[in-house]
């Protein structure tokens, strides 16, 4: 937290937390005007329209100049205490600010293997499609959407129901299609493999097993083939 003179625009308190955030001694804070620390243009308005008179709270993601030049993600809030007069005589700016860092670094890591495992899914020469145990659609490949002729509006718009709909009205037998995803959703931990006659010709193989995190399902991974005419003469699923 740091403590700003509504003023002059300087910090006239800070704990030592704020002073860690910053690479300082709490001391070295005290009298340092605060748009030393504003970074985001979102900031520079905030202390430019305070200097002019009081102005409102503001709380909102940010990013945080350290006395060395490093810049740090926090989350910031700053509200107004004190007395309402534009000069600012006895009032302050309370600034609370919760380093952020670590979450970014987290979530970049995360971005990184979301982005690992899609390319991986692309490059995978079979159609795949993830879902969760309500059936909302987690991930896919392209390989899939070519399989089963998905329009791209649809998959810009991630309509799940939309995608699953299409898909019933794919097959040749809609009604036993879904009598069959009725009976895989309802044994969370079968794995089974048909086969799927589509309206276009086509005749897939679809391999489905569950998706499980620590020892617990949390959804399915539906792998799908395009297989040769010998087995579509032999045996059609739907």
């Amino acid at each position: 937290v740091w403590l700003v003179d509504a003023g002059s625009l300087r910090i006239v308190g800070a704990n030592a937390a704020a002073a860690a955030l910053c690479g300082a001694e709490p001391g070295e804070l005290i009298g340092r005007p605060v748009l030393d620390f504003a970074v985001t243009p979102e900031d520079c308005v905030f202390w430019s329209e305070a200097a002019q008179g009081p102005v409102g709270t503001i709380d909102s993601e940010a990013l945080v100049r350290r006395v060395d030049g490093a810049v740090l993600p926090v989350a910031r809030r700053i509200s107004r205490v004190g007395r309402a007069g534009s000069a600012g005589t006895g009032a302050l700016y309370v600034v609370a600010l919760d380093d952020r860092s670590a979450q970014r670094k987290r979530e970049h890591e995360l971005e990184l293997a979301v982005a690992g495992l899609q390319a991986t899914l692309e490059s995978l020469g079979d159609g795949i499609l993830v879902v969760d145990l309500r059936g909302a659609i987690g991930n896919f490949n392209r390989r899939f959407a070519d399989l089963w002729e998905l329009p791209d509006e649809m998959l810009a718009r991630r309509a799940d129901d939309a995608v699953l709909d299409w898909m019933r009205a794919c097959v040749v037998d809609p009604a036993r299609y879904m009598r069959r995803l009725a009976a895989i959703d309802d044994a969370t931990m079968l794995r089974a493999s048909d086969v799927l006659t589509l309206r276009s010709g086509r005749v897939i193989e679809r391999v489905t097993v569950p998706q499980c995190s620590r020892g617990q399902p949390i959804g399915r991974v539906f792998t799908f083939r395009e297989i040769g005419q010998a087995v579509r003469e032999m045996r059609p699923l739907a």
